[in-house]
């Protein structure tokens, strides 16, 4: 599996290497694996805000005070704030197919979301929080390579479909618009800023 070239030039080159990632131990805390291509990019990047407001977690970077696990982003967003998804109430459902490039919409009977939170089997697994609380999820159905993107906020419940590194190039090189996010993001010239503690 490869990077996306193009999310990589968006990116820039690592500013210093990030802390090595025991995937075994992130399994174990999260009670399952994680995507390859992820992994791909959590092993070459440390955590990264796209445009300097899309997060992406890195299960490597501590928080104060520091944990041991090195897992305190990914375990509370992924284990904890993933309960918080099924609150929100988005009138519609897109789902947005890459192959294609065609968007299917269908209306949310009662506001409710289709599918449950993460632990529950293929439920919505968080990665993600951004500026204006828009929730970034996998939904975790089937192998972790087929784990697709859903995007969620009280108006709008938007799933890409294909995997996190194509959803992040599409989105940064415009090949995609996601309604919950800003018009016009990513803005030009906003830089992608990486942290490593």
């Amino acid at each position: 599996m490869t990077l996306p070239a193009s999310l990589e030039d968006f990116i820039g080159p690592p500013i210093a290497p990030p802390t090595p990632v025991d995937w075994s131990e992130v399994a174990h805390v999260l009670g399952t694996d994680l995507p390859g291509d992820y992994k791909e990019l959590a092993d070459k990047y440390p955590t990264l805000f796209i445009a300097q407001w899309l997060p992406v977690s890195h299960p490597a970077t501590p928080e104060p005070p520091h944990n041991p696990y090195s897992l305190p982003s990914l375990q509370w967003e992924a284990i904890t704030q993933s309960r918080f998804i099924i609150q929100a109430r988005p009138g519609a459902l897109e789902a947005y197919d890459p192959r294609d490039r065609r968007t299917r919409r269908s209306k949310l009977p009662m506001r409710h979301l289709p599918f449950p939170a993460y632990p529950e089997p293929g439920g919505m697994m968080q990665w993600g929080l951004t500026e204006n609380n828009t929730m970034c999820c996998w939904l975790t159905e089937g192998d972790p390579d087929e784990w697709t993107i859903i995007i969620v906020d009280d108006v709008i419940a938007w799933q890409y479909l294909g995997n996190i590194t194509e959803f992040l190039s599409d989105l940064v090189t415009r090949r995609v618009i996601c309604p919950n996010f800003p018009e016009g993001f990513p803005n030009e010239g906003m830089e992608t800023l990486q942290f490593l503690d």
